[in-house]
């Protein structure tokens, strides 16, 4: 859990970094280079966490960039797919305890 956080975190620093560079690349001047440089992390994205800085935003987006990271889902969300899974029927606890998909011989049977 505290993975999933950590890297959904650093998507929103990196969203903000990647945002303030095509800014940086579409100033035409050194005035609105400035501009760039001068704005808060929220002129950037709305959403931007409170605790972001324009250099952990830069930190985020070089390391992104080298990571080659284009963006991030939580696993979190396979949970809840799997609880869905569950209640129609498509995954069946065992006798041990474990999750597996019911044996049918038609797709027809499969379906509940």
């Amino acid at each position: 859990e505290e993975v999933s956080v950590a890297l959904i975190n650093f998507e929103y620093h990196t969203l903000v970094g990647r945002a303030i560079h095509e800014c940086l690349d579409a100033a035409n001047t050194t005035a609105d280079a400035d501009l760039c440089e001068s704005r808060p992390p929220s002129y950037y994205l709305e959403e931007a966490r409170c605790d972001t800085t324009r250099e952990m935003a830069e930190l985020a987006y070089q390391a992104g960039e080298a990571g080659r990271h284009s963006g991030f889902r939580p696993a979190r969300s396979h949970f809840e797919l799997r609880t869905i899974v569950q209640d129609i029927g498509f995954v069946e606890q065992n006798g041990n305890g474990d999750w597996q998909c019911p044996r049918v011989t038609t797709l027809y049977q499969a379906v509940k």
